[in-house]
């Protein structure tokens, strides 16, 4: 199913703990692009915000811009 996204623009975020558990690293060769991954350190599954809050957010919200800049009317 993930190749099938592209050319949507993909963000995908794993925790560390998370990628060393389930090797996320499939997903992201079989994604097409665009796609931004992000790898949080010392992180697992769905504790982005306990543990980088600040960096999660801003690279959500610049993702969401530049995606939605992108979009023609």
């Amino acid at each position: 199913m993930i190749d099938q996204i592209a050319p949507r623009p993909l963000l995908l975020i794993y925790g560390e703990r998370e990628a060393a558990a389930t090797h996320p690293w499939d997903q992201l060769a079989r994604a097409g692009e665009p796609k931004d991954p992000r790898i949080v350190p010392d992180c697992g599954h769905g504790q982005y915000l306990e543990v980088a809050a600040e960096e999660w957010e801003r690279r959500v919200v610049a993702f969401f811009e530049n995606v939605l800049l992108s979009v023609e009317p």
